[in-house]
This record gives C-alpha cells, structure tokens and sequence, in this order.
C-alpha cells in the first residue's frame, strides 16, 4: 500500500480507496490521502453522499461557513469533494472467489454418496426379485398385451397343487397328498383401470357354467388343461380380454404369508370349519399362515358355500394390501428379496409379465392400497340338477351381464355381486318386478326382439305390444322404489337412455322399456343364464 501526500494541508483529509481489480474484489488497495482545499477555519465538509452516489448539504462550524460536494464511489459519479466509497466483499484466507465453504461441499458430496450406494443397493435388490420372478415364466397362448395408459385385465388362479408342502404343513392344513387333478378352486379377474386410477377383483364361482370346446361344464374344469385352456375359457365366455396370466400353488401362499410375519384380520362372527381345520373366534386377531389357509379355503365356515369363500378371500387380499403397504414391507429390501425368493417356485406366469410389467400395472392403479381395490363375485345362481348323478352348477344372472359389460367397457362398477366384510352381498336387484318391453318407434318386432335379447342375459321380461312414440333411443319408465335398479340398467343399455320417473300410483310396480327405432342391446358374452 502507497501513501502519497498533496500539499501540505493543515489538517488530513477524507481517506480515497482505490480498487485496481473491483470485478474479483481483491483486497488489496491503494490509500491516497487528499488535502482538503485551503479554506477558512471551521469550514465543514459536504453531507455523506446517498444511494446514488451524489452528497449535498450545508453545514457550520465554529467560524461559520457552508460546504457542498458531489461523490463517487460505488453508487454514482465522483466530484470534488468526499468521494464515495467503496466496500470491498470480505472473505475467509486462502477461499477461491464464489467457492462454498468446506462444510457445504462436504454436506453435498455425503448426499450424493448415499443416493449413488442407495441406487447401486435398489438395483441389486430389483435385479434379485426379478431373477427370483422370472423362475415362474412360461408360454401362454391367447393373451393380448394391453396398450399404454390402457385397461389391463389379469387371470389371477390360485393352484390347488400340493407341491412344496412337507407331511406336517398338509397335517396342519386339514389335506392329503392327492390334489384333484388339476382343477382349480380359486379364479379371479384383476381389472386395473388407469382412467379411474383403481383396480377391481371379480371373484368367478368355481362351478359357473361355461361351455369348454363345445361341452358344457363347470368353469374349473379348464384348469386340467392347463393356463391355455383357461384363458381361452375364460375369454370366450365372458367376452373380456385377458392380458396376464398369473397362478400361485398352496406352498406359495403359505410361505408369503409367514414371510410377511402373518396378517391382521377383524371378524363380526366366529367361523369354524372342522374339514379346513378353521377355528377363529369373532373380533379382530392375529391370522398366522396356517390359519389363513384354512379361513380362504373353507366351504362350511358361514353356511353360504363358494360366495362366502370368495368373500373371505378377498377380505384377505385386502388385508395382505394394507400389511405391505402400511408394514414397511415394500421399504424393506430384506424382505422382499426372502418375499420372491419363497414365491419364485411357485409362482407360474406368462413370459411378458415381468416385475416391470408389475411396477406398470401398480402405476395405472395410481396408488397402492385397499381403498384402490374394489371387490365383487360374478353374480350367479345355483341350478339344482335335473337328475341323480347329473351335476349343480352355479348359472349367470343378469347382474353378471352388467357387471363383464361395465368391465369391458372400463366403466365405473356397478353395485352388483358386491362383497364386504368376508360376507356376500346381492347389491341391486335387477330381476324383481320385471321389465315391460314397449314399442315406441314403429317398427314392427322391434319389443319382441329387444325383449328377447333381455331374456337372455337372464332378465326377466315381457312385451306389452305399441306405444307411444318417442324421440331418442329409448325411455326407461320407473317407480322411485325401483330407482337404482333404473339407473344400473340406463347404464348397461348405453347412452341415449333417458329415465323417467313414474308417478306414486306406479309403486311396486316394474320397469317399463320404450324403444325407439334402431335400438340395440349391447352385445353379450356367450354364458348360459338363468331362465
């Protein structure tokens, strides 16, 4: 630092920093001391300058006198006078110009180590689960792979292969060795619906009439030929498209359930079943896997055979939800690792349902959770057998046409074959009080064929010849009594239904369908229904 003098004035003036390099902000600097003016004694100097670089003012001093000025420093030009000054940016010794400090960069380089090491682990445990997956993978014929963003419907079948069991877990599950020969007790579709961003477990009645290769049989028939057969079955008799193919054995479910440290169920009733070793008390209780077993297997727990077993199952599925979501499971690598180990052998699927086809399914559901899942049993009713030796079958009702209908179409579910609570529920009644055909457009047969497309998808209808005519489509007349039931058949008949409330003096009384010239049902799988 230099120290030049000027003159010789009889007092210092103000101190000048001048900065040879302002941009970096070096701190090293030139002082030049300036003699101020010669002047009376007393003379004041000017204000301190403003914002804007600029200083005026007045001021006395003992002698009297006034002073004014005009700076620059770091806000304005520099006059005579004061100058402005400037204040150089400060900074620890040895820092580079705009380096963090030690402390922020250590911080920064931490975070990034762990999420590089958290990467590395979650590809290994991905790549783990998917090798455990991939085990399970074969060819199944028939299946469509859905589009982006589309509808996914999955044939989830549970096996009834004892395979995998020691002699102590089938003495524990009330079972043999002997399996029936391939048949399967547990058949259900999983729609997932991305547009509704939730999913919907149809459960499908075992004995459910269907034809299979031109022979009429029970639905669970179809598993002697193995995951071919089931999903032509299937698809040719509901009319669905079926995308993924996925089949677990008992082995499998018992060993997930026991990885998962067993499941937490809430019961309004005791249930017992001494041929599926089933004895739970009512209330909520801790279900080991041994217990699970008996409870989704059992037919005589409830006295409401194969719709109570389907019920109970899905209240089962619900609760494995929660426990994974809610259970940390999913957060845990440990565990889901041992999860697709002890699934991976018996776990069958086809071959383009990959752990990232999983992970893309769950997307479309928006959220993983039981408020996501909507569960329902495709609505049948037992047909006692015409004959000694003839077999019972469980035969499509109407609700199951609107129900694969709504699907089909990936449409809101209707409340129909509902299940809550492990209990089966009816939900809309569509058969009572019966639905009158009328002909509002003139064209000749058109009630008569619309009445017998209703007879057969299980409706129970009659033609009450010439009406009215109307505009549009259709009229769907109703009592107030009969309102949801006239609202679930508006939306199985499609759009341009337009409803219509009857007056009080129609109460008790059935639906009445007008129909306007070309108006169709929409089409119906080929089930057998109720007559």
């Amino acid at each position: 630092m230099q120290v030049r003098k000027v003159g010789r004035p009889p007092c210092p003036g103000p101190l000048q920093l001048e900065f040879p390099d302002p941009v970096h902000r070096q701190t090293e600097f030139t002082a030049t001391r300036t003699a101020r003016p010669p002047g009376r004694r007393g003379e004041t100097m000017g204000a301190r300058p403003d914002r804007d670089g600029h200083r005026n003012g007045n001021g006395s001093g003992n002698g009297g006198g006034n002073g004014n000025g005009n700076g620059n420093g770091a806000f304005g030009p520099s006059a005579p006078g004061r100058p402005g000054r400037q204040y150089p940016l400060l900074r620890g010794p040895g820092r580079q110009p705009g380096r963090a400090p030690r402390w922020v960069r250590l911080l920064i380089a931490a975070v990034a180590l762990a999420v590089v090491v958290g990467c590395i682990y979650g590809l290994i445990v991905f790549a783990k689960v998917n090798d455990a997956f991939k085990l399970g993978g074969q060819d199944v014929e028939g299946l469509d792979r859905a589009g982006l963003n589309q509808p996914v419907n999955i044939l989830v079948v549970g096996s009834d292969s004892r395979d995998g069991l020691t002699s102590r877990e089938l003495q524990r599950i009330a079972t043999t060795r002997e399996d029936d020969g391939g048949r399967t007790d547990t058949m259900m579709i999983l729609h997932v619906s991305p547009s509704q961003r939730k999913a919907m477990m149809v459960s499908i009645p075992r004995d459910l009439k269907v034809t299979i290769d031109g022979r009429a049989e029970k639905i669970n028939a179809a598993g002697v030929g193995g995951p071919d057969l089931l999903v032509r079955t299937v698809e040719a008799n509901t009319g669905l498209t079926i995308n993924h193919y996925v089949e677990i054995d008992m082995a499998g479910f018992l060993k997930a359930v026991r990885t998962l440290g067993g499941v937490d169920m809430c019961l309004d009733r005791p249930l017992k079943d001494r041929v599926a070793n089933l004895d739970v008390k009512a209330g909520c209780q801790h279900f080991d896997a041994t217990t699970a077993i008996a409870f989704v297997r059992s037919r005589k727990a409830d006295g409401n055979n194969d719709y109570g077993r389907m019920a109970r199952q899905q209240q089962f599925m619900r609760a494995v939800m929660k426990k994974i979501t809610t259970g940390g499971t999913l957060l845990n690598p440990g565990k889901m690792i041992q999860l697709a180990d002890d699934l991976g052998p018996h776990l069958r699927h086809d071959r383009g349902f990959s752990v990232k086809d999983a992970v893309a399914v769950l997307q479309r559901m928006g959220d993983l959770s039981a408020d996501t899942l909507e569960t329902r049993t495709l609505p049948a009713t037992n047909q006692r057998a015409c004959a000694a030796g003839c077999p019972s079958y469980e035969v499509a009702t109407a609700e199951a046409f609107v129900l694969l209908e709504a699907i089909r179409r990936d449409a809101p579910a209707p409340p129909v074959g509902l299940t809550e609570g492990g209990k089966a529920l009816e939900g809309v009644d569509l058969r009572g009080g019966g639905i009158s055909v009328v002909n509002g457009g003139g064209v000749d047969g058109a009630a008569r064929s619309a009445a017998d497309s209703l007879r057969a998808r299980g409706f129970r209808v009659s033609v009450a010849g010439n009406g009215e005519p109307i505009e549009g489509r259709a009229t769907l007349t109703y009592p107030k009594d009969r309102a949801p039931a006239a609202r679930v058949l508006a939306a199985y008949l499609g759009d341009g239904v337009k409803l219509v409330e009857a007056g009080p003096d129609h109460e008790g009384s059935g639906l009445v369908l007008t129909v306007g010239p070309g108006f169709q049902l929409p089409s119906a799988p080929p089930l057998e229904s109720v007559k």
